[in-house]
């Protein structure tokens, strides 16, 4: 297609930064792009919603699946670290690889695409699960827990969310939620806050520990599901995750952003 499209006078090939050298924009005029999907997949929402549907119902598939994938994620890298079998390992990382194909999370509400991700954790658990348990009891896991990327309900906490059809105004308190798992179990959660601009000390948010979350697809292993209510009025902050296995492995979350009104 490359050499196609080189061939025809219509289609000049360029980059971002050539195109920002020709036409240098305003710095008083930028804006923030926020994350997203394409348009037709719930109007390309930065939360992905397409992915992570029936979120705030008491039993959601999608996050059922993620669950199921994160304790897979940590199982699999527990034990490619521990250097287990190499040929257990290139099955079981296969699996891993096959459970996060995003269809199986975009087309939900059929049993076949819902329990996609529990039939392939199931199957790598299986060929790696005695092994691994023989490195957790030899105290030879190296591996920090798997820490689910976090998302906060209402989104804009104070501000707006979606509607039907519309905006609607979004409830003053953000909460945040989290999936958490380690093969030798979580000595402690925490999440860390603190003000954009700088100002003021950090703040240690509490983590209520909610329990693994309630598969529904008869998974071997789950992560466990952590919420914390969010102070109001603070306006732009930053907030991390960290969590300390029962080995004293540390795994720290990445830095996100949420405006607190």
């Amino acid at each position: 297609m490359v050499e196609w499209l080189k061939s025809d006078p219509r289609f000049e090939f360029t980059t971002v930064m050539d195109y920002l050298d020709r036409f240098p924009a305003d710095p008083a005029n930028a804006v923030h792009v926020e994350p997203g999907s394409w348009s037709g997949a719930d109007n390309g929402d930065p939360q992905f919603m397409k992915w992570f549907s029936g979120y705030n119902n008491p039993y959601s598939p999608d996050l059922n699946s993620w669950a199921v994938l994160t304790a897979l994620q940590n199982a699999v890298h527990s034990f490619l670290d521990a250097g287990g079998d190499s040929g257990r390992a290139e099955a079981a990382e296969r699996l891993m690889l096959t459970a996060e194909t995003s269809c199986y999370w975009y087309w939900t509400g059929q049993e076949i695409w819902d329990t996609q991700v529990t039939a392939a954790a199931n199957a790598a658990l299986g060929i790696i699960e005695n092994d691994l348990n023989a490195i957790v009891a030899a105290n030879r896991d190296t591996t920090a827990p798997t820490i689910f990327p976090p998302w906060i309900t209402p989104e804009n906490p104070g501000g707006k969310t979606w509607g039907q059809g519309n905006l609607a105004d979004a409830g003053p308190v953000g909460t945040v939620h989290t999936f958490v798992y380690d093969v030798s179990g979580l000595e402690s959660v925490r999440l860390f806050l603190r003000t954009d601009s700088g100002a003021g000390p950090e703040r240690e948010i509490p983590l209520v520990d909610k329990g693994p979350y309630p598969s529904g697809t008869g998974a071997r292993a789950v992560a466990t599901l952590f919420e914390a209510d969010l102070p109001t009025g603070l306006g732009d902050v930053r907030y991390w995750i960290e969590a300390v296995d029962k080995r004293g492995n540390v795994a720290r979350g990445a830095l996100e952003r949420v405006f607190l009104a």
